[in-house]
């Protein structure tokens, strides 16, 4: 396991959200912020200080593609999550990717392959 760290959640289904947190903590890290809007989590990419984040790739009011543009020029890694096999046209890179529903153990895994990459 990595060192405890500070990481960004933006999901826009509360229940995941929440169950999100949980995980988090369970593996031994912090939530820095848990983001159901776009607009709050752009807000939170540009001023948190965090070392990950995990970003539901299709929101409510909107891709995510603003906050990995945010997340890759602060060179802070992400993890992709998404319910959709089609992420349409928004360019995730190398990122790690969890395909809703997953496990905690599959989140360790992408903790540890996007601090890694």
């Amino acid at each position: 396991m990595t060192d405890p760290l500070r990481i960004l959640i933006v999901e826009d289904e509360g229940l995941i959200g929440l169950m999100l947190e949980e995980m988090v903590a369970s593996l031994g890290h912090l939530v820095a912020a848990n983001c159901f809007r776009l607009r709050d989590g752009v807000e939170k990419a540009q001023t948190l200080d965090f070392e990950l984040a995990i970003v539901d790739i299709k929101l409510s009011d909107g891709t995510s593609a603003p906050i990995l543009d945010i997340l890759d020029r602060r060179n802070i890694p992400s993890i992709i999550s998404s319910g959709y096999g089609d992420l349409g046209e928004v360019e995730i890179g190398n990122r790690p990717r969890l395909a809703k529903p997953y496990l905690a153990a599959e989140l360790a895994k992408a903790i540890d392959q996007a601090i890694l990459s």
